[in-house]
């Protein structure tokens, strides 16, 4: 697999204020036989002990040519080697992850996965922390989204993605602009900020936050799901926290006649402490026939654990067009440990 910049195993590096863009030549996109290339920035492990870590990449323009299925902005797996990426051969230990990666104030653009980062599988060998963004100095992930027809990367979910975290403790995804193609993804589930189920539950304490993300959202699959932010089991300990907050969701939805679900912040993690909070979907309207969720919890709440969801608005007006589906403001299928707390106010 190519990329313009591939740092396999090295440490402390920064790769800032650069252009990257693909070959405008190059068109054959059949994978085996293509002639694209996959990744503007790619980390991945010299050994399974030997991880690149500490990197930064920042301020960077990083086109590719997202009809090629297999373009990533920037991508780092530490769950393959550097030959054989559809091959799962996990980091065998802390050395051997992606951990302390910094992504900030980047513009990516034309691709079909914007952001991908995978830890090693194993709990005590997962990636330890990670910025994606930050204060006046977000990502912005402008036109992505072709396929979720990809090839089998290892532990990277069939889905399309603006970003994608697995396997990895103590991130901060936030700041970020993330606007999907118009109607240019036709196949799978389009998420705009996506935790798939780790490989293993982390361990420890830790915490997550997803705040002051603006996402777009527009599909042309009919039947495709749209996830604002998708946040599944597995990825959680009995002392982690995370934050979900200040993040608004605009221009949603089909561009076609659509029958996919929307939702705009689902979470299934068991933390101890949850909070989404202050959350805006501004001006919202869709034409789909399937169910509109705006915010979904499933998981059992810890003993002692709390949940908090507040001050969360739908800003200007909300439409659904088509008929049938439900329209669900906030649910929840969970159950309360003694002592836990949970407080819903002010939405």
């Amino acid at each position: 697999n190519d990329a313009i910049f591939k740092i396999i195993g090295s440490d402390f590096i920064t790769i800032q204020n650069f252009t990257m863009q693909e070959n405008p030549a190059n068109t054959i996109t059949t994978s085996g036989s293509n002639n694209m290339t996959e990744w503007g920035v790619a980390l991945i492990y010299a050994s399974t002990t030997n991880g690149a870590q500490n990197i930064a990449v920042n301020n960077c323009s990083i086109s590719l040519n997202r009809t090629y299925q297999n373009t990533f902005g920037i991508y780092s797996n530490s769950t393959h080697s550097a030959t054989a990426p559809t091959t799962n051969a996990t980091a065998t230990s802390p050395a051997g992850s992606n951990s302390g990666l910094s992504i900030l104030g980047n513009t990516i653009s034309n691709v079909n996965m914007g952001i991908v980062v995978v830890g090693p599988t194993a709990a005590a060998n997962h990636n330890e922390g990670l910025t994606i963004g930050a204060f006046e100095n977000g990502n912005i992930i402008t036109n992505f989204g072709t396929t979720g027809t990809i090839s089998s990367y290892a532990n990277v979910s069939g889905t399309v993605n603006g970003i994608l975290v697995r396997n990895t403790r103590n991130f901060n995804v936030s700041y970020n602009t993330i606007t999907s193609s118009v109607g240019g993804t036709t196949s799978g589930t389009l998420n705009g900020i996506q935790m798939p189920a780790y490989s293993n539950a982390p361990t420890g304490t830790f915490t997550n936050n997803i705040t002051y993300n603006t996402i777009s959202l527009q599909s042309a699959n009919a039947s495709g799901a749209i996830n604002g932010i998708n946040y599944l089991g597995t990825s959680a300990s009995t002392t982690s926290v995370v934050n979900i907050t200040n993040n608004d969701f605009n221009t949603f939805g089909h561009t076609v006649a659509g029958s996919g679900s929307i939702g705009f912040i689902n979470t299934a993690g068991t933390h101890l402490n949850q909070t989404i909070s202050n959350n805006t979907f501004t001006n919202i309207s869709v034409n789909t026939t399937g169910s509109v969720t705006f915010i979904a919890h499933s998981y059992s709440i810890p003993s002692t654990g709390s949940m908090v969801i507040s001050n969360n608005a739908i800003v200007t007006g909300f439409t659904k067009t088509g008929a049938g589906g439900t329209v669900t403001l906030t649910t929840t299928n969970s159950a309360s440990g003694t002592g836990s707390v949970n407080n819903y106010t002010n939405n």
